[in-house]
């Protein structure tokens, strides 16, 4: 069972209000940072990284890996549950 649920901060949410996300041009981008921030703020509720890899059909490793990115960077908090 995971410890902690993750949502966004005000950042992350202005980041998705404004569509503001870097679209790479090439042949192995799978927009997996676009499709995790929409999905915590398309949610009600914080989420698991089971819960956030369920519902964008992404593996959770590379789910990890993604959200790991975008905690340090200011636009995901972790919550302990």
């Amino acid at each position: 069972m995971s410890k902690f649920k993750y949502t966004l901060t005000d950042t992350g949410k202005k980041k998705c209000l404004t569509n503001d996300f870097y679209l790479q041009n090439t042949p192995g981008y799978r927009g997996y940072a676009e499709k995790i921030l929409r999905a915590l703020h398309q949610s009600e509720r914080p989420l698991t990284l089971a819960e956030i890899s369920e519902s964008t059909k992404i593996r959770s490793c590379d789910v990890t890996g993604t959200m790991n990115y975008y905690i340090y960077s200011g636009y995901i908090k972790r919550l302990l549950i």
